[in-house]
């Protein structure tokens, strides 16, 4: 958790790849302590297991916490 993290929902967020993936979104809501829950909204394409994205905190309310690094785990 990131108690800087400025509480709510974004929707429809998107983040850097670390190596070739594109397109993902993600819905993100950051609770009261600053944790995160994220869903995915589309799974984009072209992205490989432990590739990371990640989402900067002017994506997710600008409060000024740590950006969020998703790791990919699997692909189906």
């Amino acid at each position: 958790a990131d108690a800087a993290r400025i509480p709510g929902t974004y929707t429809n967020v998107s983040g850097l790849s670390s190596s070739q993936g594109t397109g993902a979104s993600f819905d993100i809501f950051v609770d009261g302590s600053g944790s995160i829950t994220a869903t995915i909204k589309s799974r984009g394409t072209t992205y490989d297991v432990s590739e990371t994205i990640t989402i900067s905190d002017s994506q997710i309310g600008s409060g000024g916490g740590e950006a969020v690094v998703l790791t990919v785990s699997s692909i189906s």
